[in-house]
Parts: C-alpha cells; sequence; structure tokens
C-alpha cells in the first residue's frame, strides 16, 4: 500500500493483508473509511472470463483452506488521501476490488440466514453500524465508484451494495439500452451471475 505524506512525496508501505482487512477497514491499526476510484481510473470493465478466472480461483482457494490456508490475490496498491485521513485512492486493483464486492452482495443474496446476509452487506458499509439501524439514505459505502461524475457509484450503490440490489438489477437488465451506465450495470449483471454460477460449486456443508 502506498501512501502520500506530501502533495508529490509518496511513501511505500507494502504489506500482506487479508482481504477480509479491506472491507471491515483495519489494515494492522491504518483505519480506511472509504477507498475511492479516481477520474483517471477506466470503467468497471471485467469481462466473463476474468470474472470467471478470479472467482473459481477463490472458490477453489476456499474449498482447500485446510491443507493451504491463503491465497495471495495480487497487489493493491492504494493512496492516502491525506494526512490523519481514512480516505485513500486506489491506484491499482479497482477491477478486482469492485468485484470483490459484487461478490459479498452475491454472498448475501444467496445465504438463507439473515444474519449472515446482514453481517456480509455490512462489511460493504464504511460504518460499523448495521443497514438497518442507519437507514439506507444514510449508507456510505466502503468502496466508492465515484469516477465520472458519480452517477456509476449511484448505480453500483443501487443494484450492488443496498441489500436486495442484485435482485433488483437482475430485474432490470432485460430493459437496459445501450448507454455506458446501462453498458456498465449490464457488466456487473453478467458477473453476478457468473459469480452465483461458481458459489454453486460449493457442497452446501461448506
Amino acid at each position: 500500500m502506498a501512501q502520500n505524506s506530501t502533495p508529490n512525496k509518496y511513501l511505500s508501505d507494502a504489506a500482506e493483508h487479508s482481504l477480509s482487512s479491506m472491507f471491515d477497514g483495519d489494515l494492522q491499526q491504518k483505519l480506511i473509511d472509504v477507498i475511492s476510484v479516481p477520474a483517471i481510473q477506466r470503467i468497471y470493465a471485467y469481462k466473463d472470463g476474468e470474472t470467471t478466472s478470479l472467482v473459481s480461483a477463490l472458490v477453489r482457494a476456499y474449498l482447500h483452506r485446510t491443507s493451504q490456508p491463503t491465497y495471495c490475490m495480487g497487489t493493491i496498491v492504494l493512496c492516502k488521501e491525506g494526512n490523519g485521513d481514512k480516505h485513500y485512492d486506489i491506484i491499482d486493483g479497482q477491477q478486482r476490488l469492485a468485484t470483490m464486492t459484487i461478490l459479498l452482495a452475491k454472498v448475501a443474496q444467496l445465504s438463507v440466514d439473515s444474519q449472515i446476509k446482514t453481517e456480509v452487506h455490512t462489511l460493504l458499509i464504511r460504518s460499523n453500524m448495521s443497514a438497518e439501524a442507519m437507514g439506507i439514505g444514510a449508507l456510505k459505502y466502503r468502496l466508492d465508484l465515484g469516477y465520472h461524475g458519480g452517477a456509476h457509484q449511484f448505480e453500483f450503490a443501487r443494484y450492488v451494495q443496498n441489500i436486495n440490489g442484485l435482485e433488483l438489477l437482475s430485474g432490470h437488465a432485460s430493459n437496459f439500452g445501450n448507454t455506458k451506465i446501462e453498458n456498465f450495470l449490464r457488466r456487473i449483471n453478467s458477473n453476478a451471475d457468473i459469480i452465483g454460477d461458481l458459489l454453486s460449486d460449493i457442497p452446501p456443508q461448506e
């Protein structure tokens, strides 16, 4: 992880962290409030093959977690926005973190246990308060795809980071046209379907 101590000077602070620490906001006491995607980054565009490759590897790692308890997802580079701030820009790894956000939303969607559903969804929120306690209108999200004017984050929050968002997206997907936002949402919906299929490979007792 890279942090900036002054506007033109970067301090390398690379370390190994668990994926869960990216979402629960605690990287060895380096608290993260929100991870933003700068405007210079491309729009989320992970294709079917890329999503399949990433998530199938994670599923295999999960199924073999007893004999091989760790799995390396690769490097994710964050840049701290200011001294003392808990706001980071993501320099490298946006596509993977966005896909992992969709994965968590899919896990919540598929869970039949309401407590697990709420706990998983809470990982997507930048507050320790639950969705029920905060109210949907007050939610602030861990990953902010606020590039290109913020419209993409509004739709990402609506269809992925909100409880039951993926169900709403699935119901709307057949009516999408060919605008940039609709193509963005169509890609998310396709990847969510792929993730659901891959998660079905995990035996129920797991």
